[in-house]
This record gives C-alpha cells, sequence and structure tokens, in this order.
C-alpha cells in the first residue's frame, strides 16, 4: 500500500470514531433529558393529587378536617398511591425514573425525587397546605 492510502485509512478511521463519540454523546444527554422531564412530570401529578387530598374532607379519606387544612404522610402516602411500610417520619415510592419520598416541613408536604439514572441528583416539590392550584406549588429541578 502507497503511504497515500494508509494516510486516508487512518483519517477515515479518525472520522467514524468521533462521529461514534458524538452519537453516544448526543444519546446520552438525550437519555438525561427525558427522564428530568419523566420526574417533573411525576412531580406535578403528585402535587396535583395532594392538593386534591388538602381539599377533601376528611370522612372521605382527605386532608380537609372541619376547614382546618393538613397533611399526614400516612394517609397523604395512601392517596398519593406509594408505599406506606416504611418509618413514620417518610413515605416512598419508587418508579422507572426516581424514588420519592414525603415529608411534612412547616405546614408543607414536600415531595423530594432522587433520579434512579445516576442516584444523587434530585428534585424537590412544596405544596402548602394553602395551595389550591398547580401555581401555589413550588418546583426545583
Amino acid at each position: 500500500m502507497g503511504t497515500q492510502q494508509i494516510l486516508l485509512i487512518v483519517l477515515s478511521v479518525i472520522i467514524v470514531g468521533a462521529a461514534v463519540a458524538v452519537g453516544i454523546q448526543m444519546f446520552n444527554a438525550q437519555s438525561t433529558s427525558a427522564t428530568r422531564q419523566a420526574v417533573a412530570s411525576d412531580l406535578q401529578s403528585f402535587a396535583t393529587m395532594a392538593i386534591s387530598y388538602l381539599q377533601t374532607p376528611a370522612s372521605l379519606g382527605g386532608g380537609n378536617n372541619s376547614g382546618s387544612k393538613s397533611f399526614d404522610v400516612t394517609k397523604t402516602g395512601k392517596w398519593l398511591g406509594f408505599d406506606t411500610k416504611t418509618t413514620a417520619d417518610n413515605d416512598t415510592f419508587a418508579n422507572d425514573n426516581a424514588t420519592y419520598v414525603l415529608t411534612i416541613s412547616t405546614g408543607s408536604l414536600v415531595i423530594t425525587a432522587t433520579y434512579k439514572s445516576d442516584g444523587t441528583t434530585t428534585s424537590t416539590t412544596t405544596i402548602p397546605t394553602t395551595a389550591k392550584t398547580l401555581a401555589d406549588v413550588t418546583v426545583a429541578l
């Protein structure tokens, strides 16, 4: 083989390798974005259900006890469909996107999501007992 042909083969291998590396990076970025959007959707769904829990009378299993709205972790967890076989301090739920933990903090329900993709990234949603719509909910992604 001539020097020119070897040079073209080496150049072709470098270009193909760079294209593969860029493709892998683009796939990983899309995967991270999809996970983040899925967790945001889950948190919004849980916030909607928590507001529904607050507006439902206690006699029907909700958190509105004679006009005094409050969250109870165990009852709220059951309302949201979380696994209630955890400690009294929190309630957990896991799906393909993240593991979600319920806690009560200064008159608000806080839902913390830990992403399953890396195990360290977290997002939180804070639902105050005064919430009437999703506009009253704070989300930190």
